[in-house]
């Protein structure tokens, strides 16, 4: 999530940048593009880094990859004094470590802060505090940027607002938007040959768009029966087999309609997925995980009285990796692998009508896998034309 740039205040700090040349290091030539690692740390850890004015979603400490030039590094911590940027500028292919120190906020002012509709994530300066709205939040004084974030919405811009202490200022943010997510269903085999070039692409297009498409990947038993990711979840895969007609290896899926049958033919997948992108919506979908349960909520603007579908929720394998290739097409890495449904593939009528509805679930952990190896992917399907009108991806924290 990125966010404008905003004005930091002056305090005392710690800055220590180290550079350190890697030896045995090949020189490219000048028109390639080289790649610097930058390690940023601070004490104490867990800041939200800040680079060239945007906040890029990741704590401290991390190691960030970015191209030769001109970078400037700040981090952030909620109830923490914001430390100056440094600015450094990279070069070749070199590793360069950046340690913040932090110091607390001493004098502090409060924020009371509402939302439309309620229960959104707070941040200040990048940092997610650990509220949701509505609620008054201590914060040091001074200048801040402030937004609140809900997954499935459109964010609002944020506001800079000006602390001063022991004074309370109120502020009111409305998120009123639904974000389009696109659903992408890959129908693959570990010995299918032309899959060997779909599911890569596919996989691209999922990282180049990751906050927008949702993807979910199905193992098909033709031309290999023997397909571990088939036989792992044989009636899963199974019952989406079923669920369109006439099913090929590779097929991949757009919101319920087919696409791309063979490796050449791309374009018209890519033409259909921007324009889903900019499609609007009045539907959202966004879910917490807690311990074995998953509480899923819908929210609907208007009632959508033509809808005859379902609710989907697809148990997926983040990545799983082997030596070797386990099928003759030479793939060895597979992601967003179907494991199971939940409850079950026939998925969970419902109906949609304005405002929120949320519905609790159960599931089992496969023996197999850990918490951090798998998320679900949740959308909502009508059962009579196939069209997916939402889609989510809920991670399993």
């Amino acid at each position: 999530m990125l966010k404008k740039n905003y004005t930091f205040l002056p305090v005392v700090w710690t800055i220590i940048a180290v550079l350190l040349i890697f030896t045995g290091c090949t020189k490219k030539d000048h028109d390639e593009e080289r790649i610097t690692t930058v390690f940023l740390s601070s004490i104490p850890g867990n800041a939200a880094i800040i680079i060239n004015g945007e906040c890029t979603g990741n704590f401290t400490p991390d190691t960030i990859e970015l191209e030769e030039g001109i970078h400037t590094f700040g981090i952030t911590r909620y109830m923490y004094i914001i430390p100056p940027e440094t600015t450094i500028t990279l070069e070749g292919e070199e590793e360069y470590i950046i340690d913040f120190v932090l110091s607390p906020a001493p004098v502090t002012g409060y924020l009371d802060i509402s939302s439309n509709p309620s229960n959104l994530e707070i941040y200040v300066d990048c940092y997610p505090t650990g509220y949701a709205t509505p609620a008054i939040i201590e914060i040091p004084t001074g200048l801040h940027s402030v937004w609140v974030h809900r997954e499935g919405f459109e964010d609002p811009v944020n506001e800079d607002m000006i602390i001063n202490e022991d004074d309370t200022l109120l502020a009111t943010f409305a998120i009123t938007t639904p974000q389009k997510k696109v659903l992408l269903e890959d129908y693959t085999n570990v010995s299918c040959m032309p899959c060997a070039d779909v599911d890569p692409f596919i996989e691209t297009i999922q990282r180049e768009h990751e906050d927008h498409v949702v993807l979910i990947t199905y193992h098909v038993s033709w031309p290999s029966p023997t397909d571990p990711m088939y036989l792992i979840a044989r009636d899963e895969n199974n019952a989406r087999i079923s669920f369109y007609d006439g099913i090929n290896a590779p097929n991949v899926f757009l919101d319920g309609t087919r696409f791309l049958e063979n490796a050449s033919d791309t374009a018209s997948l890519m033409d259909s997925l921007e324009k889903k992108l900019q499609d609007s919506t009045s539907i959202a979908i966004w879910g917490e995980v807690k311990s074995d349960t998953l509480h899923v909520t819908i929210f609907c603007e208007n009632e959508l009285i033509s809808f005859s579908g379902k609710l989907y929720i697809a148990l997926m394998e983040k990545e799983r990796t082997y030596e070797t290739a386990p099928g003759s097409n030479g793939l060895t890495e597979f992601h967003n692998i179907i494991r199971d449904f939940i409850p079950t593939s026939e998925g969970t009528s419902i109906n949609l009508t304005p405002g929120e509805q949320t519905h609790t679930f159960l599931y089992e952990t496969p023996e197999d896998l850990s918490a951090s190896e798998f998320h679900f992917a949740v959308f909502l399907q009508d059962n009579s034309t196939k069209e997916v009108i939402q889609a989510q991806k809920i991670e399993n924290q």
